[in-house]
């Protein structure tokens, strides 16, 4: 909280505290996506784009209904997608025997 204004943190010996999740951030990756939003034309085509639109609205909506939207952003923290991975498979199993199990009424 101390970095978004300025203050610089020290511990009781002096040193400075720095924040742990700047080592972490890919913040290039981050201001590039940013960037590319921003500078994206938002005209209305008839052509492909309106269903690639619906297409990425799907995926979002995917991403919100299986809970799987932050596993989405540890990819764009910077996390590689080698750790990822086995995260999703866990949860998409575990998300199965609860689908199951809520349908079978247990």
């Amino acid at each position: 909280m101390a970095d978004s204004y300025g203050i610089t943190l020290t511990a009781p010996d002096g040193t400075p505290i720095k924040n742990a999740l700047l080592e972490y951030i890919n913040e290039d990756q981050i201001n590039t996506f940013s960037s590319n939003v921003t500078a994206s034309n938002n005209g209305t085509s008839w052509g492909l784009e309106p269903i690639i639109q619906a297409g990425n609205i799907a995926t979002f909506l995917f991403y919100l209904l299986t809970g799987t939207l932050i596993f989405n952003f540890l990819y764009l923290f910077g996390v590689p997608a080698i750790f990822i991975i086995p995260i999703v498979v866990i949860y998409f199993i575990l998300l199965a025997r609860a689908i199951i199990a809520l349908i079978r009424g247990v």
